[in-house]
């Protein structure tokens, strides 16, 4: 058994136990069984892989609208929805032995009766390891009933790999499910751990259950009252957002109204197949009505539109060679000068392969495709390019994080690498740019704004997601709930002051 905030080496660990070499975790450990303060416990947390926040003796956390976990899987180089060993969460909601599911194995789970499982890389019947997040509650007679990651809203930070994850849980959200069932309610006692287990199902280690308090849940999901930071005088505003396959011709309505409330000076864009002027006059048309705006495009996947004018910067279309050396292939990336009243600004739109794990062929794909942006970047400012740059896009960290420490490396105007902004949802004390409730991933941080901390101060920096808002802070700004789930990816705000 583990000790909470301590990460034993696995081959000490299970030789003692005389199991196999595996994961060892750090968090769901409470040996003296101690109650935890359930509204002061979980405030001030922020999902965004850095568990600083937490409070030292706690690893299982709740309040009114969420239930919060930690876990530090030793030696992790891969995402827990993307590795090669299945990570499960072992919830008893209730904190009674008598209801829920009693597992046969470790033995320390044995005064748990298990309300809901979820399974991070969950182990399929052909005796191999799937992707994503799969799971089932269990009701008081031992029924099971599937549950899928949209239905707790799952948030996991990071998206990559890591020493240490936090995993979040919505105990309501506008679709009751079975899994609400189990988490919303009365104020209980509660118990969880986690447990990790090879491909063929058996287990190789495990936390101990740490009890905690689940406070009395909201009657609805969690909503914010916010005001949408105001776009200051002397401030230049950039958007990236992934209009998920060119959205925004079909459905133009929510995006008009998105970039209508964001009013954005720099529009980096991704997935919209689109040449230039077409570009020029769907922005023209639906965001300010006739005023001309300018764009630049490879016409396929990026695009960057401004109201202001905008130059080239070097090269538009960048390969690189395939992993056999036989054919070149094209990079999604497009740069170019942005004519601002404030200054030139140096401005990229971005989009790395999507999919695989840390390792992986797509990662190794990312990487490569990251070397060659940050040549061509480099390549195209020279040593008298603008001194305020930014590059935005969908990055798709599902693997390393190799692929962002190797686009920003040396672009900034004094030689160092760029600063990554800091951009926490708006109405959220959460860090995620992308979330599908169909698919079996859970939402993770895979788009980034980078920008030149040498030559321009932050004044805001947000994701927006219309679902967070509540209904005043929506009807102040003309927004429906959905316009932002018109794409799986947030539009990703920065304003920079510069210098």
């Amino acid at each position: 058994m583990l000790t909470l905030h301590t990460i034993v080496r696995r081959a000490a660990l299970f030789a003692a136990l005389s199991l196999p070499l595996a994961a060892s975790f750090v968090g769901c450990a409470n040996r003296g069984g101690g109650r935890v303060a359930p509204h002061a416990a979980a405030r001030g947390i922020t999902i965004d892989g850095d568990t600083s926040d937490w409070p030292r003796a706690a690893a299982s956390l709740a309040d009114a609208h969420y239930v919060y976990f930690r876990v530090g899987v030793e030696n992790q180089q891969m995402p827990i929805q993307a590795s090669t060993e299945s990570l499960a969460l072992w919830l008893d909601a209730d904190g009674d032995p008598a209801t829920g599911q009693r597992m046969d194995k470790p033995t320390d789970a044995a005064s748990l009766g298990v309300d809901l499982v979820l399974e991070f890389s969950p182990r399929k019947d052909d005796g191999t390891l799937g992707r994503g997040v799969s799971g089932y509650a269990i009701d008081a007679t031992g029924n099971k009933t599937p549950v899928s990651q949209g239905a707790v809203e799952l948030v996991v930070s990071p998206s990559t790999g890591g020493p240490q994850f936090e995993i979040r849980l919505a105990r309501r959200t506008d679709e009751p499910s079975t899994a609400e069932m189990v988490l919303a309610g009365p104020a209980r006692n509660a118990r969880a751990m986690f447990v990790i287990a090879d491909a063929t199902g058996k287990i190789t280690g495990w936390s101990d259950p740490e009890s905690f308090v689940m406070p009395a849940s909201a009657d609805g999901p969690a909503r914010a009252s916010a005001l949408l930071p105001v776009k200051r005088p002397g401030t230049i505003r950039v958007v990236s957002y992934n209009v998920l396959k060119s959205a925004l011709m079909a459905n133009d309505a929510p995006f008009r109204r998105v970039f209508q409330v964001l009013q954005p000076d720099v529009v980096l864009l991704q997935e919209w197949d689109t040449d230039e002027a077409t570009a020029r006059a769907w922005f023209s048309a639906m965001v300010t009505g006739n005023a001309e705006w300018h764009a630049r495009s490879t016409g396929k996947d990026v695009v960057i539109v401004s109201p202001y004018p905008i130059e080239s910067l070097g090269l538009d279309g960048i390969t690189i060679d395939s992993p056999d050396g036989s054919s070149a292939n094209p990079v999604r990336y497009i740069a170019g000068v942005v004519k601002t009243p404030l200054g030139d600004v140096a401005a990229a739109s971005v989009h790395l392969k999507c999919c695989g794990t840390a390792g992986s062929p797509e990662d190794i794909k990312r990487i490569n495709e990251a070397r060659a942006i940050q040549a061509a970047m480099r390549g195209g400012l020279g040593d008298s390019g603008p001194r305020l740059r930014v590059i935005g896009g969908d990055l798709n960290l599902v693997g390393s994080t190799t692929p962002l420490d190797a686009i920003r490396v040396g672009l900034d105007a004094d030689g160092s690498e760029l600063m990554i902004a800091p951009t926490r949802v708006l109405g959220d004390a959460a860090f995620y740019t992308w979330m599908d409730p169909k698919s079996e991933f859970p939402a993770g941080r895979l788009d980034y704004l980078l920008f030149s901390d040498a030559s321009a101060d932050v004044v805001n920096a947000f994701v927006f997601d219309t679902t967070r808002l509540d209904d005043a802070s929506l009807f102040r700004l003309g927004l429906d709930r959905a316009d932002t789930a018109s794409s799986d990816h947030k539009p990703i705000v920065l304003d920079l002051k510069p210098r």
